[in-house]
């Protein structure tokens, strides 16, 4: 399983800088990214949890590949995930569940930030729907996601919501430590 992510992550850095994928892509991703890295700078002048440039780099680049890995594995799990799979429609899948995740660990952060106390069991619901809704209004403008079906979509949002709630309890974690 290993070699099978480090093949979709060399795989995916080829085809990145390539210039090979949709504009559209290209855009989501570095806009994505400019996001992520912004709003963590800025929340991290107001947390006890503090994390380094490169770090918040890291991770954003392992989470592309690790949600375009699950979604590769979960297309095979789920019968008729996707209609004409290739490459490309991984890297947009993955890319939506990443869209989640960020908006989510964001969200997670600042609410922590002014609450003072653990979250994870009011971010359950909320984690669902935005990751729902992101697959729902992404349906139209991108055709990978149109040809998924509905069932492959609902077990991303589930599995992607599973992870970012231990995303969040190993945060809690770390706060603690």
């Amino acid at each position: 399983m290993l070699i099978e992510v480090l093949k979709v992550g060399v795989n995916f850095l080829i085809e990145l800088f390539s210039g090979d994928l949709p504009s559209l892509y290209y855009i989501w991703f570095v806009v994505l990214f400019l996001i992520y890295f912004s709003l963590g700078l800025i929340i991290n002048r107001f947390s006890t949890l503090k994390y380094k440039g490169w770090e918040r780099i890291a991770g954003f680049s392992i989470g592309i590949v690790v949600h375009i890995s699950l979604a590769k594995f979960l297309s095979v799990i789920v019968e008729d995930a996707i209609k004409n799979p290739s490459a490309v429609s991984y890297y947009f899948l993955g890319l939506i569940m990443l869209t989640g995740s960020v908006i989510v660990e964001t969200l997670y952060r600042w609410v922590r930030v002014k609450s003072k106390r653990s979250l994870v069991s009011f971010l359950i619901l909320p984690s669902f729907i935005i990751l729902l809704s992101i697959f729902y209004f992404s349906m139209k403008n991108i055709s990978a996601i149109a040809t998924a079906s509905t069932s492959f979509i609902i077990t991303l949002s589930i599995v992607t919501t599973v992870l970012m709630i231990g995303l969040i309890i190993l945060l809690e974690k770390e706060e603690v430590a």
